[in-house]
């Protein structure tokens, strides 16, 4: 599976490249500063690991549901400083949430789950979505809202 990387620090691109390596299947295809420009380097990407503030503005929510319409899987990759941020990717079709400063396993242990198929459930992830302020819309059960929280508290 083709791996790729949406981030505008080079520096990311090392250790992803590095968090990537040991997985059998798995190839880092390389990365790029925006969605547009990894797309029109590698069309035919199977996950694309997304830095959700950018240096060019755009909207994360519009880059997941890019990279989804590509076909490929997103796990979302970021320093978590914007809570705001993080909700609005919760809703969206990605496959995980990893913060940067989680330990090297982390990330790796992630990307393994994605290309099976699974989605990464996190604290930070499931931390989001229940301080989201429409949580109650969603229509939740008392057993789900309980099992969120715990998720979200790391238990």
């Amino acid at each position: 599976m083709r791996v790729g990387l949406v981030d505008d620090h080079d520096i990311v691109a090392l250790g992803v490249a590095a968090a990537v390596a040991p997985i059998e299947g798995l190839e880092f295809v390389g990365s790029a500063g925006t969605v547009p420009e990894l797309l029109a380097q590698h069309p035919t990407l199977d996950i694309a690991i997304l830095d959700l503030r950018l240096a060019d503005g755009s909207s994360p929510v519009m880059n997941v549901e890019r990279l989804t319409e590509a076909g490929a899987r997103t796990l979302v990759f970021t320093s978590g400083e914007s809570p705001f941020l993080i909700r609005s990717v919760a809703k969206s079709p990605i496959y995980g949430l990893v913060r940067k400063s989680a330990p090297g396993p982390a990330l790796t242990e992630a990307l393994r789950k994605v290309a099976s198929g699974e989605v990464e459930v996190s604290a930070e992830w499931a931390a989001a979505m229940d301080s989201d302020p429409e949580l109650d819309a969603a229509g939740l059960s008392a057993q789900e809202k309980r099992v969120l929280g715990l998720i979200a508290s790391g238990v």
